[in-house]
């Protein structure tokens, strides 16, 4: 199910929060006498949920689009496609069986994985360079690939997300891809096996608007410490 969520306020600002969600009815749902009335938010209780990253203009003014639009809001959506979905449930998927769980805001890293960026190429979507400007709430500038990646010292190629997406549903061996998502001032970055699924590395960062050059120095020293 995809949830729209409107909690963020900066001023005039007002940002929606977007996220595909995995649910299940609470018990107390299952004790109503009358089960032929719609289900209500307070009736759903959440397994999983997966933070998605919309452009500005959906999340700042038009809603809208994400619900009128196809299965892919009608490319509003950037961390979305049918691969990056498969990588997901996978994800989730490997999560449940194990009985575990990824929090959103703590880092993790998974250093056998990670230490094979070292020779091999990080594919990163060409939305990562989009920038936003907070007090225009405008997108319409993108930042030099130097100043977001002149810090990484590891192999990587800038795609973009529909040959990302091709790639995951028809490479047969493993893979890298990063994944950038912003939510209002909150910044996730993460690192994701493409044959898997699996979250090899995550980090979270509060206050910033864009991804910068610091959090690829981040991921570079932990490729370098794996």
């Amino acid at each position: 199910m995809l949830t729209k969520i409107i909690d963020a306020q900066y001023g005039n600002y007002t940002h929606a929060q977007f996220f595909l969600e995995l649910w299940t009815c609470s018990e107390d749902y299952y004790k109503k006498k009358d089960k032929k009335k719609e289900l209500e938010m307070g009736d759903q209780k959440e397994i999983a949920s997966v933070s998605l990253f919309a452009d500005n203009i959906t999340n700042t003014q038009k809603y809208d689009n994400i619900f009128q639009g196809d299965y892919d809001g009608g490319g509003h959506l950037r961390n979305w496609g049918l691969g990056m979905l498969k990588n997901q449930i996978q994800c989730l998927m490997s999560y449940l069986n194990k009985g575990g769980f990824l929090m959103r805001y703590e880092d993790s890293a998974n250093k056998t994985e990670l230490s094979k960026l070292k020779y091999e190429v990080l594919y990163v979507p060409d939305y990562t360079l989009i920038r936003l400007d907070p007090y225009r709430s405008s997108e319409t500038e993108k930042y030099e690939e130097k100043k977001i990646f002149g810090s990484y010292k590891e192999p990587y190629k800038i795609i973009s997300i529909a040959d990302l997406n091709k790639r995951i549903l028809t490479e047969k061996t493993a893979f890298y891809y990063l994944v950038y998502v912003r939510q209002f001032k909150d910044i996730y970055v993460s690192v994701v096996n493409s044959l898997t699924g699996e979250i090899v590395y995550s980090t979270y960062k509060y206050g910033s608007y864009n991804i910068s050059s610091k959090d690829l120095k981040k991921l570079n020293k932990k490729i370098q410490k794996s």
